[in-house]
């Protein structure tokens, strides 16, 4: 009998539970915190009553047998697959996935030890009113507009669901893909420089794969149950400390959102491996170099600090190269760039064109023959994390700490005040120049952004939106 088996019963009931009527939960959790929704909602209103829910979390926690940590591992790996394959339920299943892995992490940290099979449906409904609690009511102590929140999350799920991304896109310009092949600097040579960088590249995981079938007391779905002591004998030190790092004796705070890529969870004398999970896992954090932000959430962790100048390079040719990808995009639609290298490449991250002082780079400079209008464009590769009551908060910081708006709206100014330097530089008809739009471009939607771009007078885009854009010569 597989080991998936022997919790066949705990799974089934796992499974129920996401077929209760929410609405009726919301209410009953409404009645029991007593939440009357005051006239003015702040910080420590809110605070306070998102407190008293992790409280009551965490008590109902400790009153759950460890016995379900197994079922709820295996089921919240299968939430995270469903939660991307099921595309016309996305929202469902990614909410569902973030509730499941919750219970996991903390039924890893109870310190229960009888068995109380029926509070596992009391602390599913707390956990649920934990992420409605805070979807309910974080945009309104960020003073955000309900409306335009869930526009933006309507906007997330489209672009979550789309085989278009910026990884998918192809450079049309024949001199630029032999230049940033000649540079060691396209897509396929940074890549190869993670993988080595990384020691734990999706290549490398795939190999184990073999040996872990191997040596498997039992297999079942994608996952692995193997004896721990056997585990580590069969993988090297690197793989074994990645193993140590995203298993459950590491989840310490019950409601980190790193916890989603808990992929190993200790059962008795075994290690249980989410094989799918494991891979996910690996690719980000092979992203998560090429995007530059997270470096001090995983580097401290997973690498040694000689690799940090490594680590620093590459993300910065990773965001020369997305750079170049909006360029040769906007060529490719018809917009005018200055050209350098003889006139083969677009040139980006412009510093003193015609000795114009920007005060820092304009990443792209374009020329609409459409709107007839100077394009200032400003790129950052943000991936931003949406997963804890803090996310919005978090975005917020980021973007104002990089001082995006103020910034871009300087350049735009000196863009302004330049036209007759400008038009020669472009090669293009001073006269033809009817205004100039500040454009802030991102990998992947980011709300701030997107609520704050159209009172700082600039246009928002994620690169899809740009794509789409530049396609219809919206701008």
């Amino acid at each position: 009998m597989n080991f998936q088996s022997q919790f066949k019963e705990d799974i089934v009931s796992l499974k129920k539970l996401l077929h209760r009527n929410q609405d009726e939960i919301i209410k009953k959790m409404n009645d029991l915190f007593v939440l009357e929704k005051p006239d003015v909602i702040d910080q420590e209103w809110y605070s306070n009553k998102l407190k008293v829910i992790k409280n009551q979390i965490l008590v109902t926690a400790n009153q759950i047998d460890k016995r379900f940590i197994v079922p709820l591992f295996i089921f919240k790996g299968s939430l995270k697959g469903d939660s991307y394959q099921k595309k016309q339920n996305f929202g469902f299943y990614s909410t569902q996935a973030r509730i499941f892995s919750l219970l996991f992490s903390l039924l890893t940290n109870s310190r229960n030890s009888i068995i109380v099979p029926e509070k596992i449906e009391e602390l599913y409904d707390l956990c649920l009113y934990y992420f409605h609690f805070i979807e309910e009511y974080h945009f309104e102590i960020s003073s955000i507009e309900e409306g335009l929140y869930h526009s933006f999350k309507k906007m997330s799920y489209e672009e979550a669901q789309s085989s278009e991304n910026i990884y998918s896109y192809q450079i049309k310009n024949r001199f630029l893909i032999d230049f940033l092949r000649d540079t060691y600097s396209d897509k396929e040579s940074l890549q190869r420089k993670v993988q080595k960088l990384n020691m734990y590249s999706i290549n490398k995981i795939v190999e184990y794969k073999k040996k872990f079938k191997e040596i498997c007391s039992d297999e079942n779905d994608g996952y692995y149950m193997i004896e721990t002591k056997q585990l580590r004998s069969v993988i090297d030190t690197r793989l074994q400390k990645l193993v140590r790092e995203f298993s459950s004796v590491r989840i310490l705070d019950s409601f980190s959102p790193e916890n989603d890529f808990i992929f190993a969870v200790n059962y008795n004398d075994f290690t249980i491996i989410d094989f799918p999970l494991m891979l996910w896992t690996c690719e980000f954090i092979d992203n998560a170099i090429l995007w530059g932000h997270y470096e001090k959430i995983y580097f401290k962790r997973l690498f040694e600090e000689k690799d940090k100048r490594m680590f620093t390079s590459i993300s910065e040719k990773y965001n020369k190269l997305l750079t170049h990808y909006i360029a040769d995009h906007l060529k490719v639609m018809g917009y005018i760039l200055p050209y350098d290298d003889g006139g083969k490449k677009p040139t980006i991250e412009l510093k003193k064109p015609r000795k114009i002082n920007f005060s820092g780079d304009i990443d792209v400079l374009a020329f609409s023959p459409y709107s007839k209008c100077i394009l200032n464009i400003e790129f950052k590769n943000y991936q931003m994390s949406v997963q804890n009551e803090n996310y919005y908060r978090g975005e917020n910081s980021r973007v104002y700490n990089d001082n995006i708006f103020i910034k871009t709206k300087a350049r735009g100014e000196v863009i302004s005040k330049n036209y007759t330097l400008l038009s020669d530089y472009l090669k293009i008809n001073q006269e033809d120049i009817k205004g100039v739009k500040n454009i802030i471009i991102t990998t992947r939607l980011n709300f701030s952004l997107f609520a704050k771009a159209q009172s700082e007078q600039c246009l928002y885009y994620s690169w899809n939106a740009f794509y789409e854009s530049a396609n219809k010569h919206c701008f």
